[in-house]
């Protein structure tokens, strides 16, 4: 179990975390603020003159160690996606960084060579009496420029309006996950969704490189208390048995037990959630 903790000002969320945390609950501010605390650190190049001046450094963590952008890749998930805007490859494109690495893999490596090779012969025998061209080798990475990628659903061609409201998030996560097998750096992803269906959730318990944080309002699948986080009366991470002890013993419950038959029965009666011990 890993430690991942937020903390900006006097603001910090402390989730134990294998591989997977659901984010439940109705307090839309505290969870604003955590999602705000992510995006700040790995999509800010540079902190406000007011952030710094107010608020303080917003900060992720892992084990109480501070991680630094170049050290994890973080993604973000929703039904909003488009696949049409990801596919210009921009410098936060998921596809492009899928394509990166399906290029990089070693049974592609002799092919590289050869059209490396074809392309500096073919420099070679330019007319260089006035200008002499050059020759730069292409990394994976470089031919994205020469790639025109595009989407196919059953043959044809297709755009985000083509798939279903599973398929959306299926085609992100099922490139995040081939990612993380794939690069050495840790991923932390961050999904947001109105309703985690159970096709979704099945396939995110399996998807083991990442740190995956699921905010979600609705489920159909059953949650394990040690893998849930609750936003609403109560903000505490569902795992931290002493924190929840200590919480409930000022209202005479008495054992830990006793403390979390509760919150797994307030969480099906208020948000109609089911969570299992």
């Amino acid at each position: 179990m890993n430690l991942l903790t937020l903390k900006k000002g006097n603001k910090r969320y402390d989730l134990q975390i294998n591989n997977i945390k659901y984010c439940i609950g109705n307090d839309f501010e505290e969870k604003y603020n955590f999602v705000n605390i992510l995006k700040e650190v790995f999509l800010l190049s540079k902190e406000s003159e007011y952030s710094i001046n107010n608020s303080g450094q917003a900060q992720v963590l892992i084990n109480d160690k501070e991680i630094k952008v170049k050290e994890i890749s973080f993604y973000q998930i929703n039904h909003h996606y488009s696949i049409t805007n990801d596919l210009k490859l921009t410098a936060h494109s998921l596809i492009a960084r899928y394509i990166e690495l399906l290029i990089a893999q070693d049974d592609n490596i002799d092919t590289i060579n050869t059209i490396n090779l074809l392309l500096e012969s073919f420099t070679n025998e330019l007319d260089n009496e006035l200008i002499y061209p050059k020759f730069i080798t292409y990394t994976p990475k470089q031919f994205l420029k020469i790639l025109l990628p595009i989407f196919l659903k059953e043959e044809d061609q297709a755009n985000e309006y083509d798939l279903s409201y599973d398929e959306i998030i299926l085609f992100q996560l099922k490139m995040i996950d081939y990612i993380s097998k794939h690069q050495a750096t840790k991923i932390i992803c961050l999904i947001e969704l109105p309703y985690l269906s159970k096709e979704i959730n099945d396939y995110l318990i399996n998807m083991k490189n990442c740190f995956i944080v699921v905010m979600f309002y609705k489920t159909n699948s059953v949650l394990n208390i040690k893998d849930t986080y609750i936003f609403d009366d109560l903000i505490v991470d569902l795992n931290n048995d002493e924190q929840i002890y200590n919480i409930y013993l000022n209202k005479g419950v008495c054992t830990l037990q006793e403390a979390k038959e509760m919150i797994i029965n307030n969480i099906k009666a208020k948000l109609d959630i089911s969570i299992t011990l």
